[in-house]
């Protein structure tokens, strides 16, 4: 009987130490969908550019690959930071109204916008919520609000009860047609749809993004995924897959192919790509593989013509193997 009523005093005692999660930290932040990749080595040496092409021209130059990778990575964290910067900016300020459950942020106008924005955020658990970002027109009428971002997210609590702002995981959606008329910009149709896991700052960290986008009267969207896994201070992977037609110049073979590339970095920035176009109007797949060095060079250039090669990928490779992305 003692050891019961012990163990209820203790559970209360835990229970009345937990800190409600509020609202704002119900939201993910720039930095929880950050991609991160080895930019510079353990000696300072700079980048320097290639002259075309996705890959080095010869052996002991700065790796196409790796600047590639890199380019994909600039890329979704610009896109992430164009779209959180804002979440963060609403929710910066006390809810405007608190129903229940839900709180509203705005309407709000920044000096000199032309777009009014409002942030309805819902706690749908003790540390889960829902969100959506709208906006429209400052002079427009309520009917005239469209949403822009919309997700959700659990929000990661720590052994003291408190929210780690910044960390757990979720997904959200980016309607990119609504952004670009809010933004006075030439309309783009399509989303971008982020799912992400990042539960504490030792914990590994993965980001998944696809992006749909339609051309013109085209019903058919144009695809690209990216995939990322990170060890904070170790090894890390980040692949990237687009349905494409390679053949373009020929209106003879119009199916799209499959292009991809995977590519992985221990964390002295030593890494390797594997790059493979496939189905559509192929009939055999084709690969290339580059590796570099904690400076980033070119040691290995493997592909499966044999056209053009250079080093040994048993000695010359962080990763003997290659690893493909689907």
């Amino acid at each position: 009987m003692f050891k019961k009523s012990a163990w209820l005093l203790s559970a209360l005692a835990l229970t009345a130490c937990q800190k409600e999660v509020d609202f704002q930290d119900g939201l993910p932040t720039v930095d929880t969908v950050k991609l991160a990749l080895p930019a510079s080595d353990s000696q300072g040496q700079g980048l320097v550019s290639t002259e075309g092409g996705v890959r080095a021209h010869k052996q002991g130059e700065v790796s196409g690959f790796y600047l590639l990778t890199l380019g994909s990575v600039v890329l979704v964290n610009g896109t992430t930071a164009f779209t959180l910067a804002g979440l963060a900016a609403v929710a910066s300020q006390e809810p405007t109204s608190v129903d229940g459950d839900t709180a509203t942020f705005g309407p709000h106008t920044p000096a000199g916008s032309s777009t009014t924005w409002r942030l309805t955020v819902t706690r749908t658990d003790a540390d889960r919520f829902t969100y959506g970002l709208s906006g429209k027109p400052k002079d427009g009428p309520d009917s005239a609000y469209v949403t822009l971002l919309s997700g959700n997210h659990t929000v990661a609590v720590g052994d003291d009860g408190r929210a780690r702002r910044g960390y757990g995981e979720g997904s959200f959606l980016i309607e990119w047609e609504h952004v670009t008329r809010l933004s006075n910009q030439p309309v783009k149709k399509g989303s971008a749809e982020f799912r992400y896991t990042r539960a504490a700052p030792a914990e590994t960290v993965r980001v998944e993004v696809d992006f749909r986008e339609f051309h013109g009267d085209n019903p058919v969207p144009l695809t690209a995924l990216y995939r990322y896994t990170q060890v904070p201070g170790g090894e890390g992977s980040f692949a990237f897959a687009k349905d494409d037609n390679i053949h373009w110049f020929d209106l003879t073979r119009l199916a799209p192919e499959r292009l991809s590339i995977k590519s992985r970095w221990k964390s002295n920035g030593e890494g390797r790509s594997d790059a493979r176009v496939r189905g559509g109007d192929l009939t055999v797949e084709g690969t290339l593989g580059e590796c570099w060095d904690a400076r980033f060079r070119s040691t290995v250039l493997v592909r499966s013509d044999a056209y053009e090669a250079w080093g040994s990928a048993p000695t010359g490779c962080a990763y003997t193997a290659p690893d493909y992305a689907d």
